[in-house]
């Protein structure tokens, strides 16, 4: 598949003897526990949370063997100032009610909290993606919730060898939670389809963050994911 190489840049499972890969790219976390998927995959993006920021994913380090290629997402969620006053002073100092500067503390620290897990699991990854959801808790206020994101980001940059930084979301929910900001990230798009057809066709939709939609996921049974570059 062609965008392996643009996309995932490292190799650290093996493949196992005798078997064939679907060249379908599939997505893994904490729901997946203890289901090994029947077919042989030979990339992935494995979650590295159990479903929350500061919550592990208790499989991660099963499910990386998985694939042969694979890259790496974190959930993310400010819940407000009360959370983010855990990290007042790091790594900017924040005041009692600075809310930018407490959420930028929070998703610096959510970050370092998944890079700290993946690397004891022995999980590595050159590219890192934000899973950003309505599910899980946001302020009400699109800036501050911004300030959560940059603070993720920076911390992979100055934590991560050669680091590509993506986001997984879908246009409403991104736009719900961050307003219209374009931070020109490459895009994992969440199409909510059980069909391929369709992934493929969202790969020319309007990008939300106006860098460059690398990824389409739709959930036939796994969350599977169109690729792209494919197309080019």
């Amino acid at each position: 598949m062609v965008a392996v190489a643009a996309l995932l840049v490292i190799v650290f499972a093996t493949k196992p003897t005798g078997t064939s890969y679907r060249q379908v790219i599939v997505d893994v976390s904490w729901p997946n526990c203890g289901k090994l998927p029947k077919d042989v995959f030979g990339t992935g993006i494995v979650g590295i949370n159990g479903g929350l920021d500061f919550h592990p994913n208790p499989c991660l380090a099963d499910e990386s063997t998985w694939f042969s290629h694979y890259a790496v997402y974190m959930n993310t969620g400010y819940p407000g100032d009360a959370r983010g006053r855990k990290f007042m002073d790091s790594p900017r100092r924040c005041g009692f009610s600075e809310s930018a500067c407490l959420a930028y503390n929070y998703g610096f620290n959510a970050a370092r909290y998944s890079i700290k897990y993946a690397n004891m699991q022995n999980v590595h990854a050159n590219t890192w993606w934000l899973d950003v959801e309505t599910e899980n808790s946001w302020t009400s206020n699109v800036l501050v919730n911004r300030q959560f994101l940059e603070g993720a980001i920076t911390a992979i940059r100055q934590q991560v060898l050669v680091p590509t930084v993506g986001i997984y979301s879908a246009p409403l929910q991104w736009k719900q939670i961050v307003g219209p900001w374009l931070t020109r990230q490459p895009v994992w798009l969440a199409t909510g389809s059980t069909s391929r057809t369709d992934a493929a066709k969202a790969c020319q939709s309007q990008s939300f963050t106006g860098g460059t939609i690398q990824l389409t996921q739709y959930t036939p049974r796994l969350d599977e994911n169109f690729s792209c570059h494919e197309q080019q």
